[in-house]
């Protein structure tokens, strides 16, 4: 939700325009707000529930071990994308 506010550039361009915008955003969020509370109510997959955050704390503390420099795009290669996704590139 927050992409075609930080980059309406980018997202101007974007040859995939999610169907029902916004109100698709909104419905995915209940879908997957319904998905925890079916995982909540059955004790079997509980146990799924509560570990999960341990994963991604895992997989997130993996991810910052390994990689050690973030190479940020300059302005030039940002407007290159740009004319990438809108087919005004001349390559």
């Amino acid at each position: 939700m927050k992409y075609r506010k930080t980059r309406p550039d980018l997202a101007k361009v974007n040859k995939f325009k999610l169907p029902l915008y916004p109100f698709s955003n909104y419905l995915i969020l209940a879908f997957l707000a319904f998905v925890l509370v079916v995982l909540a109510l059955a004790e079997d997959t509980r146990v799924a529930l509560f570990v999960t955050p341990v994963w991604f704390i895992m997989l997130i503390a993996i991810y910052k071990m390994l990689i050690t420099k973030v190479d940020y795009a300059d302005q030039e290669n940002q407007q290159q994308i740009v004319e990438n996704f809108s087919g005004n590139s001349k390559i």
